[in-house]
């Protein structure tokens, strides 16, 4: 998956305090992912998991789409890195999932199919 690959080769973003310069377009990663039959969501973790830029609630969102979670992401960062990877990931997630909800209005996404709920494997570098 493009969303996967994004830091793979600088040793997963956590650990670099990522900006948005290390997610890769989240226009371009939400359209591949539709083209490749992949219409999840993504999340974060907060208080509870969120899905930013989509006001559905949770069975809505499990039932309709499935979802991908962004590791190490909070509501309570650890210091000014984590809140800066908590930020690019939020403007990620909500750009990501308003296209994949655009794909769904415009028939693009396959209703019978739903891949489960599932934590991104990019981002799960060891904490800093």
């Amino acid at each position: 998956m493009v969303i996967a690959a994004a830091c793979l080769t600088i040793g997963g973003c956590k650990a670099l305090g990522a900006t948005d310069d290390h997610f890769p377009d989240p226009t371009g990663a939400a359209r591949d992912a539709v083209a490749a039959h992949d219409c999840r969501l993504v999340a974060l973790y907060g208080y509870s998991v969120y899905f930013p830029g989509v006001e559905l609630g949770w069975n809505e969102i499990e039932a309709k789409y499935g979802g991908m979670i962004i590791p190490f992401t909070s509501d309570d960062p650890r210091g000014p890195k984590e809140q800066v990877f908590n930020e690019a990931a939020r403007r990620f997630a909500r750009d990501y999932n308003a296209e994949v909800v655009k794909a769904h209005g415009n028939g693009k996404c396959a209703t019978d199919y739903k891949p489960p709920f599932s934590e991104l494997p990019v981002w799960a570098s060891p904490r800093p």
